[in-house]
């Protein structure tokens, strides 16, 4: 298996998976003794617990492995800060652990850190340097960060990339009887051909958005899929129509990912939340001052220091609000002139129509072949709400020179144009070929017109919203 593919799955996984289904075998597979998972509200700074014996003088040390998913920063704030990581080395060493097989509590002697990311400029340093100010610096067992873990496991744990493969054959397997079922089903409950090979489509693919059926309730959903695990949750349906774009954000993703991050943040505080609930329910002033110095360890240390926990990632979201406020100005037009439903219909043929168009633009026409466009022409009946035609058809043609005549003089070339003809007709002309693609040898004819698909989506978008008489915000 590929480094790039090992690290792939191990960072798909969320820190509850990493302790248990990856670290607690491998260290076990390493020859340490009774690898316990202690993760929990009031775990004090230990993620994992571990006993190493050293056999020559008969003498126990106890180990904890404190653990994080993604990368660490030099940041002294933040979730992924070094501070928040060196909070719990610093509560591993310092408060005693109630061993549960041998009853009686034990101080920890080293700390084991580990990380599914890396530790980026000046992380490490950090945390050395405060440990040794406080004479801790040699408590730090070792750091292992996404690449050293991948080693310790091809080393003493290979069998978990063999269990992946053999668990991935599985769920493919798995996936595709229950596709061979869904295709039975969408017989009976879909009229046609075409509509039954869309649902089968829809399921297949499915990723931020699960569209189960071509119809709208199912558009509501988000979904965030894993390696054995899928999140789901629910999106206003005001908000779920993919042919209405805006300039700033994927309205469903970013929805979803701010939920993420607000329920990262709530995981991160929510030890020290249980520490002020004590403070609140403290009859004893020794026992509140305890708790108090306890909670000094989440929140710095230091006389003001600020509260260690970010919320940057979901503060700040002006540019999804101006999405948002984007989307429903389209949306409301749209409903407001009656044609929402044609709008989508049309968008939906203009799609799929476009996209065997380009996929046979990109196998007749080399990239090296630039002045070649590829057009098309939509008449249709505002009265009736239908189409009265869609014509493709290819010229051969120089973009011409545009020059810019604002004080910078730059220039440029006219690669994409699109009209309005009467009231009824839209025409779109692009020189395909002029737009690169990034990484194009990972490109097949198909992915690249799926890719470059949206540019005449984003034209007929613009030119329908004006033809209807609405006029985009510049």
């Amino acid at each position: 298996m590929r480094q790039e593919k090992k690290i792939e799955i191990l960072q798909a996984l969320d820190e509850a998976d990493l302790r248990g289904k990856v670290l607690i075998p491998l260290f076990t597979k390493m020859g340490f003794v009774d690898p316990i998972l202690h993760h929990h509200s009031n775990e004090k700074g230990k993620d994992i617990v571990l006993k190493e014996i050293d056999t020559k003088f008969k003498k126990s040390y106890y180990l904890s492995v404190v653990v994080k998913a993604g990368d660490v920063t030099g940041s002294s704030s933040g979730s992924s800060g070094y501070f928040a990581l060196l909070n719990q080395v610093k509560q591993s060493l310092n408060e005693p652990y109630k061993h549960i097989y041998e009853l009686k509590e034990v101080f920890i002697d080293q700390v084991i850190i580990v990380i599914s990311g890396k530790f980026l400029p000046t992380s490490l340093e950090s945390i050395y340097g405060t440990l040794k100010s406080e004479k801790l610096d040699k408590s730090i067992r070792e750091p292992i960060d996404i690449n050293k873990l991948i080693r310790l496991i091809d080393e003493h744990f290979s069998e978990y990339w063999n269990e992946y493969e053999d668990e991935t054959k599985s769920l493919l397997e798995q996936r595709n009887y229950l596709l061979n079922n869904l295709g039975k089903l969408s017989k009976v409950l879909l009229p046609d051909i075409k509509s039954q090979e869309l649902f089968l489509q829809k399921v297949a693919k499915s990723d931020y958005e699960i569209e189960l059926f071509p119809y709208k309730l199912a558009r509501k959903y988000i979904a965030n899929i894993g390696y054995k695990k899928i999140n789901i949750d629910e999106v206003d349906e005001f908000f779920t129509d993919p042919s209405i774009s805006n300039g700033y954000a994927d309205i469903k993703k970013h929805f979803f990912e701010i939920k993420e991050k607000a329920r990262g943040i709530l995981y991160e505080i929510d030890e020290v939340v249980e520490i002020l609930k004590e403070i609140l329910d403290e009859k004893n002033p020794e026992k509140a001052v305890d708790l108090t110095m306890k909670l000094e360890s989440y929140v710095g240390g230091g006389y003001g220091r600020s509260f260690q926990f970010s919320t940057r990632d979901i503060e700040g979201q002006e540019d999804f609000y101006y999405g948002l406020k984007e989307y429903r100005r389209k949306k409301e037009h749209l409903i407001g002139q009656n044609v929402l439903d044609f709008y989508n219909r049309l968008f939906e043929i203009i799609s799929e129509k476009t996209e065997k168009e380009l996929t046979s633009f990109y196998k007749e026409h080399p990239k090296e072949d630039k002045e070649t466009w590829l057009g098309f022409i939509l008449t249709m009946d505002f009265e009736k709400q239908e189409l009265t035609e869609l014509k493709f058809y290819k010229f051969q043609e120089s973009p011409r020179i545009i020059k810019d005549e604002s004080r910078f003089g730059s220039a440029s070339k006219e690669i994409e144009r699109m009209f309005i003809e009467g009231t009824t007709s839209i025409k779109v002309e692009i020189a395909v070929n002029n737009y690169g693609f990034w990484k194009e040898e990972e490109h097949t004819n198909e992915t690249k017109a799926k890719s470059f698909l949206w540019h005449y989506q984003k034209a007929f978008e613009k030119m329908f919203l004006e033809i209807t008489g609405l006029i985009e915000d510049e």
